[in-house]
């Protein structure tokens, strides 16, 4: 008593009616969407078929071990995330980096042009006007009111000798000053309608002006790209995530203190100067830094490219102490210079600032004393040694300090 198996022995039926159960099913989930592809030409041939999907951006995270009589060794995983619903078996995987030029926009759904909307050209009719009988022969007036027009006032004085004020619509004799003014309110508002449809229609003639819409279909390359490719085949399941491996090789290193009166006032910062001698580009991410087989700290380094230099700190280092003093050279002078009614101020500052360092750990260390750069407010080093690095922000000057 069953339904087992249902076919139309019309193949047109057959083909409609299958179609219909598949955008029936499509239904369920808006975010799939049907994708017909033709081909022209004759006979069979296989045909390749690429698509670009939306995925989470791989992220990195590295390790770095320190020696004391070898190089650091760095190593590099990118996280890669499978956020579908289908599972990855041995596909090959590439990770770039870069920051391409990239957005979202809708061809999917159908776009319309907002028209104005404009409405017929109206003409105002007159208001039904009543009468009330006269009170005796005033035609000749009545008649001269409409040849010579006169003014509202005029007309009262007409009727009664006199001033009168005026009659409401429908208790005046004849038509009465009030259906005249209705009468001329009406005509305004006619002249109106019919100067506002002629502006549209004016605005309707013109040509819709294209001349601002710029031509965006200039190609160009955009951004730095580095790419790490995956050896061998990656099989990922479906809301799974991985750690490849990308970095592991020995790069050039050398440990240092870093000072900074702005991040630690009394104590410098563990660090590591290295060179990034791997051949890769490093992307952002965080570094967990081993002594040995012991942790010791976090850091994190942004964008690194290969044969570039790098400062990273994981540690306050608890040895060393510096104590940053104001120099007796800290003066501010004022020179004013009158010539000839015009008055001259130059203000000259100067500030000095010493550094003294005590380390009370039992090896050596290098100090970089990070001194704030204010070229931007038209300062300049005097009497001093010149830095090993400047960034915009900071001045680097080298210190070696012995033990004790």
């Amino acid at each position: 008593s069953e339904v087992q198996q249902l076919r139309f022995s019309n193949p047109i039926i057959e083909n409609e009616f299958r179609r219909a159960l598949d955008t029936l099913a499509l239904t369920h989930d808006s975010q799939k969407k049907a994708v017909s592809l033709h081909f022209a030409g004759d006979g069979q041939r296989k045909v390749q078929v690429g698509y670009v999907v939306e995925a989470p951006i791989w992220k990195t995270s590295y390790r770095m071990v320190l020696a004391d009589k070898e190089k650091p060794y760095l190593q590099g995983w990118a996280m890669v995330e499978n956020p579908t619903d289908e599972d990855w078996a041995g596909v090959k995987m590439a990770l770039v980096s870069g920051r391409p030029i990239s957005f979202k926009m809708d061809l999917y759904n159908p776009l319309y042009i907002n028209r104005p909307t404009v409405e017929p050209e109206l003409f105002a009719s007159l208001r039904p006007v009543t009468y009330r009988g006269g009170f005796g022969k005033e035609k000749e007036q009545i008649d001269a009111v409409a040849t010579n027009g006169a003014p509202r006032n005029d007309y009262a004085k007409r009727q009664a000798g006199g001033a009168m004020p005026p009659a409401a619509p429908g208790f005046g004799g004849g038509a009465g000053p009030g259906g005249r003014m209705e009468l001329a309110e009406a005509q305004d508002k006619s002249g109106e309608a019919r100067k506002f449809a002629a502006d549209v229609g004016r605005e309707l003639g013109n040509r819709i002006n294209t001349g601002t819409v710029g031509n965006a279909a200039t190609a160009g390359a955009l951004g730095d790209f580095f790419q790490y490719t995956i050896d061998h085949p990656v099989t990922l399941g479906r809301q799974k995530s991985a750690m490849l491996p990308i970095v592991g090789k020995e790069v050039e290193g050398q440990k240092v203190s870093i000072y900074n009166q702005n991040v630690q006032k009394t104590h410098p910062l563990l660090g590591l100067k290295f060179k990034n001698t791997s051949g890769a580009h490093l992307n952002q991410g965080p570094i967990t830094v081993f002594e040995g087989s012991v942790y010791a700290g976090d850091t994190r380094v942004l964008d690194v490219q290969p044969n570039e230099e790098r400062l990273v700190s994981y540690a306050i280092d608890l040895g060393t102490e510096v104590d940053p003093q104001v120099g007796p050279g800290t003066q501010k002078i004022t020179s004013v210079k009158a010539v000839r009614g015009i008055v001259t101020t130059k203000t000259k500052l100067t500030e000095e600032k010493k550094y003294r360092i005590i380390n009370r750990s039992q090896t050596d260390r290098t100090l970089l004393i990070e001194h704030a750069n204010r070229t931007n407010q038209q300062f300049k080093i005097v009497d001093t040694e010149k830095p090993v690095e400047d960034t915009p922000d900071v001045y680097r000057f080298q210190v070696g300090v012995k033990t004790g």
